[in-house]
């Protein structure tokens, strides 16, 4: 990995952290909208997969302790994205 690349990510990683520190300090609610599969495009469906994929993997829904699920990074891109969408609207 080139250093640049490593740069990027461990800033994206602080990032992360200081807006889950400012979310962690909010004493709100976000109401998250259901899904409409019929109204959109290829491209969202594939989205929306990842984002389901990526909820579904940091949930560990019926793993143990000692197993692991795999994730892309792509698809947690997609649940970051979505989450900063949903708190912009």
């Amino acid at each position: 990995m080139a250093n640049e690349q490593k740069y990027r990510r461990a800033k994206a990683m602080w990032l992360l952290r200081a807006a889950a520190d400012l979310l962690e300090e909010d004493g709100e609610n976000l109401i998250l909208p259901g899904w409409d599969p019929e109204n959109e495009t290829a491209t969202e469906q594939s989205r929306t997969q990842g984002i389901r994929d990526a909820a579904k993997a940091v949930v560990a829904e019926g793993l143990t302790c000692d197993e692991c699920t795999r994730v892309p990074h792509k698809k947690l891109g997609y649940l970051v994205r979505y989450i900063g969408d949903m708190l912009e609207e």
